[in-house]
């Protein structure tokens, strides 16, 4: 039971005819908070907040970004794998041959007896009219003899080394493959 205040001395108490053990010294403050200190409270929550914001936006982006770096990185392993499969099997008779090589293509006869080629276009890497990869930067073909000579003659090609870059979407920096396509059915010398 709450008994009447009064002021005694400049400090408000409970008046003598309270009764019980919870008598306390009670101000004129003491009902609640006060605005600087809601406002103060506030102000920090949301500083709190901001700084752990920043923290899991960072978070996002990187895991984003290794995301995208992943899926590209993926697509672009298959890419450089059907090629190196398709180039892997000229040599294997006499109607699976190279046709011509050069930096920015390769074309050969595939398994079904169809003359066809890799090749950039724009960023879009082909085979034939079909696209293999988007956002491809740079293709890179070299032919090498048995003695390891770079020759651009597709009849003395033994090996074909494969280079590409791509890069992934929202990102400034391009993976780069490579890989060495070793023709069947040929001898090779000096390889190193």
């Amino acid at each position: 039971m709450k008994g009447p205040r009064t002021k005694d001395q400049g400090q408000w108490t409970k008046s003598k005819t309270a009764v019980g053990p919870r008598t306390m010294v009670h101000g004129p403050w003491s009902n609640g908070f006060t605005l600087v200190e809601i406002v103060l409270t506030v102000s920090l929550i949301g500083i709190l907040f901001a700084a752990a914001s920043i923290v899991l936006r960072q978070g996002l982006d990187s895991y984003a970004t290794v995301s995208e770096r992943g899926s590209t990185l993926q697509a672009t392993r298959f890419a450089i794998e059907r090629m190196t499969r398709e180039l892997r099997r000229c040599g294997d008779d006499a109607d699976n041959q190279l046709q011509n090589i050069s930096a920015a293509q390769i074309g050969f006869t595939d398994a079904n007896a169809i003359n066809t080629s890799f090749n950039l276009n724009g960023q879009t890497l082909r085979r034939g009219n079909d696209t293999l990869l988007d956002n491809v930067t740079a293709l890179t073909f070299t032919g090498y003899k048995s003695d390891n000579t770079q020759t651009t003659s597709a009849q003395q090609v033994r090996r074909v080394r494969i280079q590409m870059s791509v890069l992934p979407q929202g990102q400034n920096t391009p993976l780069t493959l490579r890989t060495d396509v070793f023709l069947r059915n040929y001898l090779y010398e000096n390889w190193q």
